[in-house]
């Protein structure tokens, strides 16, 4: 059952929200804008009412596998039980970014990883999503407020939790942030080389 619940987890982060709504506004997300399947590209392609639309439901895809765990049962396994919704969460962010219905080429995981953390750590996630939001301001670049809101995440995981973190929870917190900076390393390269565009232009590439 352990592994029944990872792979819903995965299959529920691999919903292709992007592509459906995209699709009804008679757009192929894929082959528009940057072709990234997420709620920026979207949101920039298509206009902000289904931006938003996308970014609810991949928000909601980073939070059902803490609510669906309740229904398995897992018997013997050979990791503690506080695991299992943190790895079901990280399942869903690798389904919306491993997309098997998008030939394994889905989106960047922003919103999904949104999800879980909104779930999983409501005050640092908030505050680091400040930070990221101040950043997408200064710079009008939304890949650098992404890497510079997920690298200070585990900062305030520890500073809002003190002694009491988990070692776990920040495990996964900088596993995460590795899973950004691979999801952006084309971006990381365009804004080292000055030639990443930003909102200025709605062609940017993100």
């Amino acid at each position: 059952m352990f592994f029944v619940y990872l792979t819903i987890c995965f299959f529920l982060g691999s919903f292709p929200s992007a592509h459906i709504v995209s699709s009804l506004q008679g757009v192929d997300i894929k082959k528009t804008g940057s072709g990234n399947a997420g709620a920026t590209n979207v949101l920039r392609s298509v206009g902000w009412k289904s931006g938003l639309i996308v970014m609810i439901l991949d928000i909601a895809k980073g939070i059902a596998p803490f609510y669906i765990t309740s229904f398995f049962s897992y018997g013997e396994i050979p990791i503690n039980h506080e695991w299992i919704p943190l790895l079901g969460g990280f399942f869903s962010i690798l389904g919306h970014i491993f997309n098997p219905f998008l030939k394994f080429n889905g989106g960047k995981g922003i919103a999904t990883s949104v999800g879980v953390y909104l779930y999983l750590l409501p005050v640092p996630c908030l505050l680091s999503g400040l930070v990221g939001i101040l950043m997408v301001y200064w710079k009008k670049i939304a890949s650098l407020g992404s890497i510079v809101g997920f690298f200070f995440l585990p900062i305030f995981y520890v500073l809002y939790t003190g002694e009491n973190y988990s070692s776990k929870i920040l495990i996964l917190v900088i596993l995460n942030f590795v899973l950004v900076l691979f999801t952006h390393r084309q971006n990381i390269k365009r804004i080292i080389d000055g030639t990443e565009l930003s909102f200025k232009n709605k062609t940017n590439a993100n």
